[in-house]
């Protein structure tokens, strides 16, 4: 179940992309982050604290800021796929966070990725003739997005999730472009603007407002 709605995340992300620009897909993708509370009173039929709210308003904010840098033109079909794409993986959360109290992390980080995985092989047969070139940057690619983007941070997760509630893990998925641009800096030297600098702190303040001023603590809600 997990690795049908991941699948779901990319599938409707990649076909999304082919129709709205990059900045956009970013932006909605990330509202992720605000479906997950609301996906998670639908599954356990509670309401989200109220710092956990008012901290998402807030790394929205900042997540419009970072993403945003230009106009952003009518919506169109790439959007719309782009927010199921964000349904998608708000969904994925918030069935990891079920299911992560009651089997082992291993088996269900393994068990989702290889999901995921089996439903992307039945489709790229008839989407495209496969043509691979094998050479470093592509090895290199293979490792950094299979092996530490995919298998260790689902493994990641699948363990955190364990300790924390689903509405704080998309909280904590907003800081995604944050270290995005921390990254691109530290390897090809790429500057931030004041207003995307303006929107990485209001993410980082939004996160901080949930992690260290809850109103009401409460446990997993599993």
């Amino acid at each position: 179940l997990t690795g049908v709605f991941l699948f779901a995340g990319y599938l409707t992300q990649t076909l999304g992309l082919r129709l709205t620009s990059a900045p956009k897909s970013a932006f909605i993708t990330g509202l992720a982050s605000v479906m997950v509370p609301l996906v998670a009173a639908l599954v356990y039929r509670s309401r989200p604290q109220v710092s956990e709210v008012v901290g998402i308003l807030v790394a929205t904010a900042g997540l419009g800021l970072l993403t945003f840098q230009g106009g952003g033109g009518p919506v169109n079909p790439g959007d719309l796929l782009t927010l199921l794409c964000a349904v998608g993986f708000a969904t994925h959360i918030v069935v990891l966070g079920h299911f992560s109290e009651r089997m082992g992390f291993e088996l269900l980080s393994v068990a989702q990725v290889g999901s995921a995985a089996v439903l992307s092989l039945s489709l790229f047969w008839w989407a495209e003739v496969p043509r691979v070139v094998w050479r470093p940057a592509v090895l290199g690619a293979i490792l950094i997005t299979g092996v530490l983007a995919t298998a260790l941070a689902f493994t990641i997760q699948s363990w955190a999730q364990r300790h924390t509630t689903s509405t704080r893990t998309g909280l904590i998925y907003m800081l995604e472009p944050v270290f995005a641009w921390i990254t691109s800096y530290l390897l090809v030297g790429e500057g931030l603007t004041g207003r995307a600098a303006a929107g990485a702190v209001l993410i980082l303040g939004g996160v901080l407002m949930v992690e260290m001023k809850p109103l009401r603590p409460r446990r997993h809600p599993s």
